[in-house]
Order: C-alpha cells, then sequence, then structure tokens
C-alpha cells in the first residue's frame, strides 16, 4: 500500500536525522459534526449509510502506524468531545479549526508527546 511506504519512508528520515516521527490524524468537520453534516450528505444524494464508512481512512491510517510502531493519535475523539461540551471547534466558512479547536488539538497533541515519551 502507498500509504504504508511513504509513511514508512518518513519515519525512516526522521530517525537517519536524529527525529522523532508520529503521526496525528486531522479528522474533517463531517466526521467531528457527523450528526449535522454526514446526515445531509446522506440525504442530499440519497445514499444507503450502510455503504459507507466515514471514519475508514482514520482506521486504515491508525492500523498502518501501529503495525510499524509509529506513533499516532487520532484527534477525532478529542474535537467531538469538545463540541459536545457546547464549543466549536471549527469555523464553518472555511472548516479550519477555531480557536477551541487549536486548544484542544494542542493540549491533546501535547498530552500524547508526553505520555509516550517523544521528546
Amino acid at each position: 500500500m502507498l500509504m504504508a511506504k511513504i509513511i514508512n519512508e518518513a519515519d525512516a528520515y526522521c530517525k537517519k536525522n536524529g527525529a522523532i516521527f508520529m503521526v496525528a490524524i486531522a479528522p474533517t468537520i463531517v466526521q467531528v459534526y457527523d450528526q449535522k453534516y454526514w446526515r445531509k450528505i446522506i440525504k442530499m444524494y440519497d445514499l444507503a449509510e450502510n455503504d459507507y464508512d466515514l471514519y475508514l481512512p482514520n482506521r486504515v491510517l491508525y492500523d498502518i502506524c501501529r503495525k510499524t510502531g509509529i506513533p499516532v493519535i487520532d484527534l477525532t475523539s478529542a474535537l467531538k468531545f469538545c463540541v459536545d461540551q457546547g464549543r466549536d471547534t471549527y469555523y464553518f466558512q472555511n472548516q479550519h479549526w477555531s480557536k477551541d479547536g487549536e486548544q484542544v488539538v494542542g493540549e491533546t497533541l501535547s498530552n500524547f508527546i508526553v505520555k509516550n515519551k517523544l521528546l
């Protein structure tokens, strides 16, 4: 698989140059606000929801990293938790992280790096 080769080459390059390679999976706005956007997409295009897996790309990437020992974190649950607390994590006009989104991502990554001794 091409993605696995790319990830492994990036990891090898980092090791060769004295750095630690890690992957942070950044979800789309549709994945974080699935109840809002995914339902609309399914309805708009008259799709059979069971034919699609909104989180498959995240799981594939996560599995590639885990199998090769590369540190990986999926930020989806942290961003969804923030939304569940009533905070918007994306700007809806351009789909970039909002201030709250950037804050939760920064804290989540920092905690992950410290916990896994990646410094």
